[in-house]
C-alpha cells in the first residue's frame, strides 16, 4: 500500500520505548498506517506528499489522556452525590458507598463537578 503523505523525522517518538527514533510515519485515508525506522520508501508512490522534518518531533496516534487525578478517583472510586437533592439522600447515599470510599472517617464523593 502506498501512502498518500510520508513523514520523515530524526525525532520520532512512540512511547513504545523510552527514546526517540529516526523513522517514518505513513498516512492512508487520514489514518495512520505505518510507522517504523528507515525511510519509509516501501510506502511511498507517485502521489505520496514527502515532508522532510528534520530533527522536528513527531508523535504518532499521540492522545492526550492526563485528567486531574482527584476527579479521576472520585468518578472511578468515589460515591456520587449529583442526584441527591436533600441531606438524607446525602447520608443514605454514603453510607451504601462501598468501603473503600471511607477512610477514617471521611468520604471520596462527588456531586457534578464539585469534589468533596
Amino acid at each position: 500500500m502506498k501512502a498518500q503523505t510520508l513523514l520523515r523525522s530524526n525525532n520520532i517518538f512512540t512511547a513504545a520505548k523510552s527514546e526517540p527514533f529516526a523513522g517514518f510515519v505513513a498516512v492512508s485515508g487520514g489514518k495512520i498506517a505505518a510507522v517504523g525506522a528507515g525511510d519509509g520508501n516501501g510506502y511511498v508512490g507517485t502521489d505520496t506528499k514527502v515532508y522532510e522534518l528534520g530533527d522536528r518531533v513527531v508523535c504518532p496516534g499521540f492522545s492526550d489522556v492526563h485528567c486531574f487525578f482527584t476527579g479521576y478517583s472520585v468518578g472511578f472510586a468515589g460515591a456520587d452525590l449529583s442526584s441527591c437533592k436533600t441531606l438524607e439522600n446525602i447520608i443514605s447515599v454514603l453510607k451504601k458507598a462501598p468501603r473503600r470510599c471511607r477512610q477514617a472517617g471521611k468520604y471520596w464523593a462527588t456531586a457534578g463537578t464539585e469534589n468533596f
